[in-house]
C-alpha cells in the first residue's frame, strides 16, 4: 500500500474533526448527553482505563479534564489536517481520541462505532506528516531558520501505517462474523434472528414514541423472510472473507464497497450508524491504482502495471514493523475467538446471537418469566458468558422497568423520556446486569424484595442511582420510593426498592 499522501492525510482528518462535531455517539459529543448527566451514579470505567486507575478521580474533574482535553482534541486534528508542526498533532489528536473514548465508554454501554476511528488515529502516528502537500513543507521552503519536524524513514515513507488500519478492519469484520459463528451458527444465516432484530428495533423505537429512520423500507424488509435471510448470508460472506483483502487488492477494493453497502443497509433498518468507522475506508483505498484502473478501463486500453509501494530495504526497523504487523493480525484472531470483549479492544457481538423459534440463544423466551428458571439462567450467566442477546433479555421487551411510588400507594412507571434517551439506553444496560446478579443471589424460587432480608445487588443497584433519578424527577417530589419491577408469567414483582 502507497505512503500516507498528504491530500488524503487532509481529507481524512478534516472528515475526522467534521464527525467529532456532528456526529451524535462522538467521544466529544457524548461528554454532555452522558458523561455529565448522567453523573457519578451512572458512571464507571472499564478495561483499561480501569487497570489506569481513572476511577481515582471525582466525576467532576473526569468531566473538567475531558473538557480540556475535547479542546486540544479539535486544534490537534486541524493541525494533523494541514500537516503543521511535525507528527506532534498526529500523537496528540491519538491520544486524546483515546483518552475521550475511554472516558465515555464508561458513561455508556457501549460505542462499536469508533473502534476503528481511535485505532486508526494511534496507527497513523506511524505516517509521515511532513510533504509537499503539509504546511510545514511550505514554511520551510519559505523560512530558512524554520525546523524539519520530521526525517523520512523507512516505515514512515511506506505504506506501514495504512496497511496496519487495514489489518484492524478486517479483524473488527472478522471478528463480528466470528461471534455469529460460535452464537449463532450456519443457522443464524437463515434470516430469522435479523428479522427480529428489525422488528425489536421498530418496537424500541415505538417506546421512545417515534419511528424506524425509514419506516417503509423497514417495512419492505422486515416483512420479508427470504430477503432477511439474504441479508444474512451476505453480512456473514463478507465478514468472515475479510481476510481476503489482506492478499489481493482488486478483491480489498470490491470488499470496501461492499463494507460501505453493509453499514448503509443497518443504517437503512436499524439503529447503529456507522459513519465514523466508514470514514477510515478512505485511507484503505489505493487512489492511485484505483484511479488508474478506470482510466484504463474507459479507454479500453490493457491496465498499466503501477508500483504503488517504494522498495524499502530490509533494516532492524523494517522486520520489526512486519513482525508487529503479523502479531496484530494473530491478536485480532485471538480476540475474534476468544470473544473479548474489553476497551480498547473488542469483538463484534452485536446481533450476533440466535433469536428467533420462541428461543434466545437456545434459551425458551418463556423461562425469563419463570422464576426458578430465569435463576438458573441468572447463575449460569455469572459463570460463563452469556450472549449478546441473551443477556439483554433479562430486562429487554417490557420484561422490567423502574417505577416511582408514593405513600399513598400511587405508582408511575419511568419512560425513556423521563430519563432522557440516553440516559434511558445506560440505566437499561445496568438494569440487565443488576438482574442478572440480584436473582443469580436470591433463594431459588423468590424474587420478591423483603424489607428486612441483606441488601441484595438490584437493592444496591437503586440506592446507588436513586440521586440521580430524583434529580431527574425534579418537582415530582410526592414519590417516595424508588422500586425495580420484574414481569413472572404469574404476575408483576417488585424485586428491589429504597426510599429517596
Amino acid at each position: 500500500m502507497p505512503p500516507l499522501d498528504g491530500r488524503l492525510r487532509f481529507v481524512f482528518y478534516m472528515g475526522l474533526l467534521a464527525l467529532l462535531l456532528s456526529n451524535y455517539v462522538a467521544p466529544t459529543r457524548l461528554l454532555e448527553t452522558a458523561f455529565r448527566a448522567g453523573g457519578p451514579e451512572l458512571y464507571e470505567t472499564v478495561g483499561l482505563m480501569d487497570l489506569l486507575g481513572a476511577d481515582g478521580f471525582s466525576h467532576e474533574s473526569l468531566y473538567a479534564s475531558l473538557r480540556v482535553i475535547r479542546r486540544i482534541l479539535y486544534i490537534a486534528c486541524f493541525f494533523s489536517a494541514i500537516g503543521f508542526l511535525g507528527r506532534t498533532p498526529i500523537y496528540l489528536t491519538a491520544a486524546c481520541l483515546f483518552a475521550l473514548h475511554g472516558m465515555t465508554m464508561g458513561a455508556i454501554t457501549s460505542s462499536h462505532t469508533w473502534y476503528l476511528p481511535v485505532h486508526a488515529a494511534i496507527l497513523l502516528c506511524f505516517a509521515r506528516s511532513t510533504d509537499a502537500w503539509s504546511l510545514d513543507h511550505y514554511l520551510g521552503k519559505r523560512f530558512r531558520r524554520y525546523p524539519r519536524f520530521e526525517r523520512g524513514g523507512p516505515l514512515t515513507s511506506s505504506g506501514f501505517a495504512r496497511q496496519l488500519i487495514l489489518v484492524t478492519a478486517v479483524g473488527i469484520f472478522f471478528s463480528a462474523g466470528v461471534a455469529k459463528l460460535i452464537d449463532g451458527g450456519w443457522e443464524w444465516m437463515d434470516g430469522v434472528s435479523l428479522q427480529w432484530y428489525m422488528q425489536e428495533y421498530a418496537e424500541r423505537r415505538a417506546t421512545l414514541g417515534g419511528e424506524p429512520r425509514f419506516p417503509a423500507i423497514h417495512a419492505f424488509i422486515s416483512e420479508r423472510l427470504w430477503l432477511c435471510s439474504a441479508l444474512s448470508v451476505f453480512s456473514m460472506v463478507i465478514e468472515l472473507g475479510a481476510i481476503g483483502a489482506l492478499f489481493s487488492r482488486s478483491y480489498k477494493h470490491l470488499l470496501i464497497l461492499a463494507w460501505l453497502a453493509f453499514h448503509l443497509g443497518i443504517y437503512l433498518t436499524m439503529l447503529p450508524q456507522f459513519a465514523p468507522q466508514a470514514w477510515c475506508y478512505i485511507l484503505l483505498i489505493d487512489w492511485v491504482w484505483l484511479t488508474t484502473r478506470a482510466r484504463d478501463f474507459w479507454h479500453q486500453r490493457p491496465f498499466t502495471a503501477l508500483s504503488l509501494t517504494p522498495h524499502i530495504p530490509s533494516t532492524a526497523r523494517v522486520q520489526a514493523g512486519v513482525a508487529f504487523g503479523s502479531a496484530l493480525a494473530l491478536f485480532w484472531v485471538i480476540v475474534s475467538f476468544a470473544q473479548i470483549e474489553e476497551w480498547p479492544i473488542s469483538h463484534i457481538p452485536m446481533y450476533s446471537t440466535y433469536v428467533g423459534h420462541g428461543k434466545v440463544a437456545g434459551v425458551p423466551w418463556d423461562d425469563f418469566g419463570v422464576a426458578t428458571r430465569v435463576q438458573e439462567h441468572a447463575r449460569r450467566c455469572q459463570k460463563t458468558q452469556c450472549q449478546w442477546s441473551e443477556i439483554r433479555h433479562f430486562g429487554r421487551n417490557g420484561r422490567a422497568w423502574l417505577q416511582v411510588t408514593a405513600a399513598s400507594g400511587e405508582s408511575r412507571t419511568l419512560t425513556p423520556r423521563d430519563l432522557k434517551t440516553m440516559i434511558w439506553r445506560r440505566t437499561e444496560g445496568l438494569i440487565q446486569q443488576a438482574i442478572i446478579h440480584d436473582f443469580a443471589a436470591k433463594p431459588t424460587g423468590r424474587l420478591a424484595y423483603q424489607p428486612d432480608e441483606p441488601e441484595y445487588p438490584a437493592t444496591a443497584f437503586l440506592v446507588r442511582i436513586a440521586p440521580r433519578i430524583q434529580a431527574l424527577l425534579g418537582n415530582e417530589a410526592h414519590y417516595e420510593r424508588l422500586e425495580l419491577v420484574y414481569r413472572l408469567h404469574d404476575g408483576d414483582v417488585v424485586v428491589a426498592s429504597t426510599l429517596f
